[in-house]
């Protein structure tokens, strides 16, 4: 299965998703569905294994050449707030989820193509979210499931 644009899928107890919109960081460059991270006040696409996740991209950033003069609308990682993404491996694209992947933490890498998703060769130190449950059945490749950031990763993790 083609891996998916990582985004906001089930809010527990919320009736909408918490969403803000913030200034993006100067050449920002990222697409709809990127892990976004705080960048002196704004926010940028995150590098390998971010920290201070502030949410994921609603929206392409518009690379203006300075920073605070775009906005982008961001879903906020809350707890709370389970986000959709392809669940793979670095070392072997392609693989197929199985039922232990539910409840495990993984990282997250962004591919070559753009798109970001969970990583299960990161695991321990680089452990990003956790896998609550499967869009996709168990044993579909490169299959879909729901993910909660981990708040210790997130600007939040004080709150």
């Amino acid at each position: 299965m083609a891996r998916v644009k990582a985004g906001a899928s089930e809010r527990a107890g919320l009736h909408s998703t918490p969403t803000r919109r913030y200034g993006e960081a100067a050449l920002a460059t990222y697409e709809r569905g990127a892990v976004l991270v705080n960048s002196g006040g704004y926010v940028a696409e995150g590098g390998a294994n971010p920290t201070n996740i502030i949410g994921v991209a609603m929206e392409d950033g518009e690379n203006n050449a300075t920073a605070g003069t775009k906005f982008t609308d961001v879903a906020l990682a809350l707890p709370h707030v389970m986000f959709e993404f392809s669940l793979d491996s670095a070392a072997s694209l392609g693989r197929l989820t199985v039922a232990a992947d539910r409840f495990s933490k993984f990282g997250i890498t962004k591919h070559a193509d753009g798109e970001w998703y969970i990583d299960i060769d990161k695991t321990g130190a680089t452990a990003r979210v956790i896998v609550m449950d499967f869009v996709d059945a168990v044993g579909t490749a490169s299959g879909r499931v729901l993910a909660i950031f981990l708040a210790t990763e997130t600007i939040f993790g004080d709150v």
